[in-house]
């Protein structure tokens, strides 16, 4: 797909405030998501406003094109709405857990 995105990498994605409720959650419509999303809002934040979201990929489709971003619930996106925030780096290790404690 031309994207390098990866399981636990953390990514933004960019969701419109559709309407602030008066308990202080804002509901938000990010783009190839079909459903609005509960998220807590920016302060001051009004409908209308682009704000940024950012989650943990918890899957990765590439053949659909698609990724499943945890944000306040499981939410799956084209992969091209998608920026990539942070890499996720697994640790090296320089010997075996085992061999270091003996």
């Amino acid at each position: 797909m031309g994207r390098n995105i990866d399981i636990g990498d953390e990514v933004a994605l960019t969701a419109t405030i559709l309407m602030v409720r008066r308990s202080g959650r804002a509901c938000v419509n990010i783009a190839s998501h079909s459903l609005p999303v509960a998220i807590e809002p920016p302060r001051k934040a009004k409908p209308g406003d682009q704000v940024a979201i950012t989650g943990h990929v918890t899957r990765v489709d590439d053949e659909a094109g698609k990724i499943t971003v945890k944000i306040s619930a499981r939410v799956i996106v084209e992969i091209d709405t998608a920026t990539v925030h942070r890499k996720l780096h697994p640790s090296e290790r320089q010997k075996p857990f085992r061999e270091r404690w003996s």
